[in-house]
């Protein structure tokens, strides 16, 4: 049997002494984990999960294995575990909190006692408070900064986790940035998309210049960092030192600046090739280090246009003559963001599709993004429809021809 001491204070004739109790650890692993997360007033969602109490950027699910008694949200990996795990992580770390909640909700005794506690059965179940939404507003007066990464190399263990990341990232876009770029032109002109300014932004990777990349990266960097930044597999790998991301072809490498200066935090790996296997797309960040902002939002950008697209990828903003900013999807952006857009005239240009529909108008369940831009204090939101047999996205109706007919019936 696992205990753990609770130290508890009594007084015996004007006398303090130390009394301790042990939580029965093993009685406190062995409730239902499903009645764990009901007390602490997660919500079921039925099909054997509950929606996660982490703040995710889209509702995210913690599923609940039974035969382990144990629960996982694999969208965030952070609200997982046992009973006590559970418990731990709503005290914010503190064990002896965790078990505490845990032995006075569901009455379980102490080790040394056949006597259960005197506290009612169930406890009222806890409000779990969202943290106060606080937008992201444009600084027009904040100074931009260009910095030089190799001033910095040599100081690198001295820095913060955020500051490390930057570096290795902006290491990795400005490398590509000075690779043949040949083939990422071909690729974007096979999809109709004509040389322009935001293409510049965008970098290429081929497959020997990886290999070259991993050698400068290990080069200014420990392994455990580049694992660590979501760059290389697990160091117990067979090939720990291999590029993780696989590619026949090549990559073209789609920045997250900072808002205020020219360093990365975010890069979007984009595979070039039809036959290319796995994912198209694979998004290289640390959200818990540092969120990236959607592709071509600059400072540029919000300083020089009243009115600005909303593109569910990047090529589809760049099939646009406009400025644009592209999300990493329909639900790929953090709310606080919009507050970017404040006076803005903004068009929403996603997918005629009914996920790209969830995410404007909303559901039952979750608000949509139109009505979360104007509260954000954008001036006006439009949503952009067309007729999805001329094409299903942007990008298509380029192909297509019928990009500006779709367009033509909107003032932009």
């Amino acid at each position: 049997m696992s205990a753990y001491l609770n130290p508890q204070k009594i007084h015996q004739g004007g006398n303090e002494m130390q009394q301790h109790d042990e939580y029965n650890l093993d009685a406190l692993k062995a409730i239902p984990i499903e009645e764990v997360l009901e007390f602490y007033g997660c919500e079921s969602s039925g099909k054997g999960r509950f929606i996660c109490p982490n703040n995710h950027t889209k509702k995210a699910y913690v599923s609940i294995y039974s035969q382990n008694n144990i629960c996982k949200c694999h969208n965030c990996n952070e609200v997982q575990g046992d009973p006590i795990a559970i418990a731990k992580w709503f005290n914010k770390g503190d064990f002896k909190a965790a078990c505490e909640d845990l032995h006075e909700a569901f009455r379980i005794p102490f080790v040394n006692s056949t006597i259960s506690p005197v506290a009612k059965f169930p406890l009222p179940k806890r409000v779990i408070e969202k943290p106060k939404l606080e937008y992201v507003r444009f600084d027009n007066q904040r100074e931009y900064t260009n910095v030089d990464i190799k001033k910095y190399l040599p100081s690198y263990s001295t820095f913060k986790d955020e500051q490390k990341l930057k570096l290795v990232y902006t290491l990795i876009y400005r490398f590509s940035m000075k690779r043949n770029q040949d083939e990422k032109y071909e690729y974007y002109a096979s999809r109709k998309i004509e040389p322009n300014h935001y293409l510049s932004q965008i970098g290429w990777l081929s497959p020997a210049d990886i290999a070259l990349l991993c050698d400068t990266l290990e080069k200014y960097f420990p392994l455990e960092d580049l694992i660590r930044f979501k760059l290389y597999g697990d160091a117990s790998a067979k090939r720990p030192m291999q590029w993780k991301y696989f590619t026949k072809n090549g990559f073209a490498v789609v920045p997250s600046f900072d808002l205020y200066s020219d360093m990365i935090n975010g890069l979007m790996l984009r595979q070039t090739q039809c036959d290319a296997t796995g994912p198209k797309e694979f998004q290289v960040s640390c959200t818990d280090i540092s969120t990236p902002l959607p592709f071509a939002m600059s400072p540029t950008m919000l300083r020089s246009n009243t009115s600005v697209f909303i593109t569910e990828g990047h090529i589809d903003g760049l099939s646009l003559s406009k400025p644009f900013v592209a999300f990493p999807g329909v639900h790929g952006y953090k709310e606080e963001w919009l507050g970017l857009f404040q006076n803005k005239k903004v068009y929403i240009a996603f997918d005629q599709d009914s996920a790209a529909k969830d995410s404007i108008y909303g559901t039952d369940e979750r608000e949509g993004l139109r009505d979360k831009l104007r509260k954000a204090g954008a001036k006006t939101v439009d949503v952009l429809h067309w007729d999805e047999s001329d094409g299903g996205d942007l990008n298509e109706l380029l192909k297509n021809g019928n990009l500006e007919e779709a367009l033509s019936e909107y003032r932009f």
